[in-house]
């Protein structure tokens, strides 16, 4: 088994994240298997999918993939799992957050279009993600993202190196790329 990415959800399950095999829940008090769940299985037959990153909504418990096929989403309640209608993106880096008024938002990490919105509830990606910062990041592949403490959104970026945007009361105003 090629792990390629390991997750905890709020539930105690141990996600294992494989490249091609699939995406394997363990559970956290019995240390056993509790299925192998197939991204592929709604794509066309002899598809293979590598999940590059894993998150969760904690407030409905689903779980999001991100693969080179889009976004795929098990649902917490069905435990059945679904592709995202509107992300036909190869997505590299998931990050599921919210801002200090409490505003949920997800932004997506794609392979060659930098880093996009992720509406959870409508499904849709929007382009537009720092309309107040002067840099652009449409053409970036991007590996992973991450949020400080102090509220800054750091990306790492295979063409630009590590780009922080510092916030302040929720709007981005300025970057710092290290190299």
């Amino acid at each position: 088994l090629y792990t390629d990415k390991l997750f905890l959800d709020s539930t105690g399950r141990l996600w294992i994240c494989s490249q091609l095999g699939g995406v394997y829940p363990i559970s956290s008090k019995t240390g056993r298997l509790l299925d192998n769940i197939r991204l592929d299985a709604s794509l066309p037959a002899g598809t293979r999918i590598t999940v590059n990153d894993i998150a969760e909504d904690r407030d409905s418990g689903n779980i999001y993939f991100a693969s080179p096929a889009g976004i795929f989403v098990l649902d917490a309640s069905t435990f059945s799992m679904m592709k995202a209608r509107d992300c036909n993106l190869a997505v590299t880096s998931i990050y599921i957050d919210s801002d200090e008024k409490g505003k949920k938002f997800c932004l997506v990490g794609t392979e060659n279009n930098g880093v996009m919105i992720f509406n959870l509830q409508a499904e849709k990606t929007f382009r537009e993600i720092f309309p107040n910062v002067p840099f652009e990041m449409d053409h970036l592949k991007i590996h992973c993202m991450m949020k400080d403490n102090q509220g800054n959104i750091w990306i790492g970026a295979f063409q630009t190196g590590l780009v922080v945007y510092k916030t302040k009361n929720g709007v981005k105003t300025n970057r710092l790329t290290v190299r």
